[in-house]
C-alpha cells in the first residue's frame, strides 16, 4: 500500500486484509481511475476469488 501511495500517487480509501496461504488482498477505492501502466506494474501480484 505504501508503493501505491508514496510512488504511484494512488489516493483514496485502502484496506488489506489476510487470506489464506499467507497472501493478502489489498481492496482499493482510487479517486481517479487508474492508468493501465500503474495496473501493469502490479500484475504478477494479482490473483482471483478470496
Amino acid at each position: 500500500m505504501k508503493k501505491l501511495w508514496d510512488h504511484h500517487n494512488v489516493s483514496g480509501e485502502m484496506s488489506i486484509r489476510p487470506l489464506a496461504g499467507g497472501k493478502w488482498r489489498v481492496e482499493i477505492h482510487a479517486e481517479k481511475d487508474l492508468r493501465e501502466s500503474t495496473l501493469q506494474k502490479f500484475a504478477e501480484y494479482r490473483i482471483e476469488g478470496d
